[in-house]
């Protein structure tokens, strides 16, 4: 929508009253802020995240906000931006660029649901946070290396593979936990590992002089990439740093605990016939598990990604 964010509020029709009382867009947003004008080049990773999701080159496509503070966290020319919206003022929002000490595009961004000062992000395949107030900013994962060829350096994290993104329509590979306890921040991941998928060579579409680009495409009948569950835990000290990050995996694997599991989300198989949501253990991803939802047919099992983080909201074919 013309490169500007806006809030949209419903209009109401009320008998015998003047159409004027009906709300407008409000723009929150100007769209010729220096920092996404048009003159701005995109990463390579922006441009590509954005034709998988069908969505325009140019403008702001995405956003996060806190509901409870107002807080309003957009990617925009390989940054991410800020502003709080308190509800208070019916003027257009000033964004401020978040400073980060990390090189490369910053895609992906999350607000931690029980503290919106922190903030996640995608950076060259890996976790990095943020604190937006201290400016503390961490690497939480190294599973990319950051090689210059793509068949040495298969490991990502927080992204999830090729086939998730065009096929089943999920970009988020990582997961906040909605309440901090006891002071700990974490959050589930997903690394994939894409070592077994081959890679392929392209004309870059950005070079004129013949330049080729590597992906890694998973062909029919080949291998696909494989995915582990892990999670970071970490603690935010008194002066705002980021503290105490500690790395933790499933005692064992998710094909151990499902030998049937062809591929995740929630957990499928090959065939798309059997899906499964499963709740596992917090401490340190024991076999203790807790089937909540089982489905199984005949032809296929339509994946939705459609879960939210309350009591318990699963969508699916049958109910």
């Amino acid at each position: 929508m013309d490169g500007k964010l806006h809030c949209y509020l419903p209009t109401y029709q009320i008998a015998n009253q003047p159409t004027s009382l009906r709300l407008q867009w409000q723009c929150v947003i100007e769209s010729n802020f220096p920092s996404i004008s048009s003159s701005n080049k995109y990463s390579r990773e922006e441009q590509l995240l954005w034709e998988r999701k069908r969505l325009t080159t140019w403008g702001i496509n995405s956003y996060e906000i806190h509901t409870e503070s107002g807080k309003i966290v957009f990617p925009a020319a390989s940054s991410l931006f800020q502003c709080v919206d308190n509800g208070y003022s019916n003027g257009q929002l000033f964004p401020t660029k978040l400073r980060m000490t990390a090189s490369g595009a910053k895609i992906n961004s999350q607000i931690c649901p029980s503290n919106p000062d922190l903030v996640a992000y995608i950076c060259n395949h890996d976790i990095w946070v943020t604190h937006t107030v201290s400016g503390s900013n961490v690497r939480l994962t190294y599973a990319h290396k950051g090689g210059r060829n793509l068949s040495d350096d298969p490991l990502c994290a927080g992204v999830p593979s090729y086939v998730m993104q065009e096929e089943f329509s999920r970009y988020q590979g990582y997961w906040w936990q909605p309440k901090c306890t006891n002071g700990v921040y974490r959050i589930l991941y997903e690394e994939v590992d894409e070592g077994d998928v081959k890679v392929f060579c392209f004309p870059s579409s950005q070079s004129d002089t013949g330049e080729v680009e590597e992906f890694r495409f998973p062909r029919a009948g080949c291998a696909n990439s494989k995915s582990h569950l892990k999670m970071i835990e970490f603690k935010v000290n008194e002066h705002l740093q980021i503290i105490d990050i500690c790395m933790l995996e499933l005692q064992f694997s998710l094909s151990m605990l499902f030998p049937w599991m062809d591929i995740w989300v929630q957990l499928l198989d090959r065939r798309q016939q059997k899906l499964e949501v499963v709740l596992l253990s917090l401490s340190n991803f024991t076999r203790f598990f807790q089937y909540m939802t089982i489905q199984a047919v005949f032809n296929w099992v339509a994946c939705s990604p459609g879960y939210l983080f309350s009591r318990f909201i699963y969508m699916g074919e049958c109910s």
